[in-house]
């Protein structure tokens, strides 16, 4: 044991320093121990409520990704991930635009399929058309337009189909006649 005072080296078991004949305080072995497990104990806390920080953002930041309604681009890169957890409710799978006639083929996963199209006609006082026929595996469901003549007033006419015939492959058909502009949107229910 060291004196406290002028530092000299003292039998640890003595009580008065040697030199200076000082009484020497003897510290308790264990108090570096009890401060070295505080430390670690504060450590750990201070890491394991970072890890549950990390945890339920990177948690809270998939459900979001799941729910976001896709942009322009193929069907399998913009299908939401199905999820359970979640009410069942219309996913854009893609959306389409042209000027005229066009065909696509989509893979619907959910229970429902939702086209939904709008168009603007060439002012030419003819008659004008956008008509959407759907197929599923080559078979005709439905279909639904629409149209303008020459007395109709030159705006934006939009109309949709919604059909429940579950998850298969679904081919859209797009009859486009005198047109400047046409679009369509694809969903699904899941």
């Amino acid at each position: 044991m060291f004196c406290q005072n002028c530092g000299t080296k003292n039998d640890e078991d003595a009580i008065y320093c040697e030199k200076c004949g000082l009484k020497l305080i003897k510290k308790p072995e264990n108090s570096n121990k009890n401060i070295l497990i505080i430390i670690l104990i504060v450590i750990l806390v201070i890491a394991s409520l970072a890890g549950l920080f990390i945890f339920l953002s990177n948690n809270s930041n998939s459900d979001v990704s799941q729910n976001n309604v896709p942009s322009m681009g193929s069907d399998e890169n913009l299908r939401n991930v199905e999820n359970s957890n979640h009410p069942k409710t219309w996913n854009q799978i893609n959306s389409y635009s042209g000027v005229s006639d066009y065909t696509t083929g989509v893979n619907i996963k959910g229970d429902k399929i939702k086209v939904e199209f709008s168009a603007f006609p060439i002012k030419n006082y003819a008659d004008n058309h956008m008509k959407v026929d759907v197929y599923k595996d080559g078979k005709y469901l439905d279909s639904s337009s629409v149209s303008w003549n020459g007395k109709s007033a030159v705006a934006t006419r939009s109309n949709n189909i919604e059909l429940s015939y579950g998850p298969g492959n679904y081919q859209i058909y797009v009859d486009g006649y005198e047109l400047v502009s046409w679009n369509m949107v694809v969903y699904e229910w899941s």
